[in-house]
């Protein structure tokens, strides 16, 4: 029996952004798909259910905050790592108590991103199986 690779959904305005981290993702064997605004966002959580929502804080259309509150909703399972450019101890404190499981500054290093994606992750295969 194969195991289904985990589906992150990488969500930011930025499409630069967007590819490389989806491309640095693919090569640890990640699925992961693109959205470029909470309306493309919520169009690929209800198509794909991803285990794993890597989204912005501030997007054209919303907030990440929106983004994570519908993939919870479609999917109480799903996790959920939070970037932002804004980084503050209160964007910070606000996204622990939304239950982003976690948060990234950016600009930051692939390694980071990988360590994040990487401990969040295991938190599903700790609870079972994908």
């Amino acid at each position: 029996m194969q195991v289904e690779a985990p589906k992150i959904l990488i969500v930011d305005d930025e499409r630069d952004l967007v590819e490389t981290c989806a491309r640095f993702l693919k090569l640890a064997k990640y699925d992961c798909l693109q959205a470029f605004n909470k309306s493309g966002a919520i169009l690929k959580i209800d198509e794909f259910s991803p285990h794993l929502v890597l989204t912005d804080l501030h997007l054209p259309d919303g907030t990440g905050f929106e983004v994570i509150r519908y993939a919870r909703l479609k999917n109480p399972g799903s996790l959920a790592i939070l970037i932002t450019a804004y980084h503050s101890p209160d964007a910070e404190r606000t996204a622990s108590e939304a239950g982003v499981n976690a948060y990234l500054s950016k600009p930051f290093a692939m390694s980071d991103l990988s360590k994040a994606v990487e401990r969040t992750i295991d938190r599903i295969c700790l609870s079972g199986p994908l």
